[in-house]
Formats: structure tokens, sequence, C-alpha cells
């Protein structure tokens, strides 16, 4: 699930992602092509662009106007779990293992080398003011 402004997105097995207004309650847009389900979505900084990242490793950038597939590449080896976007670099985090930074438009290549764990990634932030880089954290349950 993600959320900016007055909308929020969700996705899921159906391979699709729904984006609602949150004050009409109404559908704004759906994205996404029934491939394979998408675990990960992050919202562009001007609401026009999401982020969709599914189980088989495949991160695509879609259009909301027109719900047009902008650009999409398997940016991981295994399922990403989570994305997260900050003016123009996005973040990436798979069950790979691995943490990446992407500058959008989304580029052929990393910014970054990938950040390796010896578990999957599930979830981490980019804060606002970044000091010196990116971190994740996995939970030992």
């Amino acid at each position: 699930m993600a959320a900016k402004g007055n909308l929020i997105a969700a996705a899921g097995e159906a391979g699709l992602a729904w984006v609602w207004n949150t004050e009409t309650g109404n559908i704004t847009s759906v994205a996404g092509d029934q491939t394979a389900p998408i675990y990960a979505l992050a919202f562009g900084e001007d609401t026009d662009h999401l982020v969709t990242g599914s189980s088989d490793g495949r991160m695509a950038l879609w259009d909301l106007k027109t719900r047009d597939l902008l650009s999409a590449d398997h940016g991981h080896r295994s399922a990403i779990k989570a994305l997260a976007q900050r003016n123009d670099m996005l973040a990436s985090a798979s069950d790979d293992s691995t943490v990446r930074l992407w500058r959008l438009p989304r580029s052929a290549a990393p910014v970054t080398p990938p950040t390796s764990s010896s578990a999957p990634v599930f979830s981490f932030t980019i804060p606002k003011k970044p000091r010196k880089g990116l971190f994740s954290r996995r939970s030992k349950y």
C-alpha cells in the first residue's frame, strides 16, 4: 500500500494496482499488466506516476493519467518487497537480500552497488534529509 496527498494505492496477487482518491472514494487509475503479483508500491513526487515491484523481481514505472507503462526491468533476482522514492531517487528491497538505489527516470543499472543482507529485506525508509546514506534493517522473528 502507498499513500500520497489525497491518493492511496493498493495491489496484490492479481498483478494490478488500484489508485483511489480519498476525498471522493473513486478509483482514479489502474496500473499493472497482470504478469505477476505486485508486492510493493511507491508514488512519484508528483502523484502522476506509480512504481510497482513484483514477485518476479520486476520494477515498472506507470503514468497514472494515461495508464501507460513507461519503463520496466528486472531490478532484482527475487520478489521486490519494498519501494521508497524521494526526489529523483528510488530504492528497492528484495527477497534476494539486496537493497538497490536507482535514479528516475529508471536507469538500466543501479546508482549504487547492491547492499546485501544475510536474509530477505522486507522494509526500509528514506529520510527526508538523509545524512550519510540508505540503511536497511531486518527483524529476527
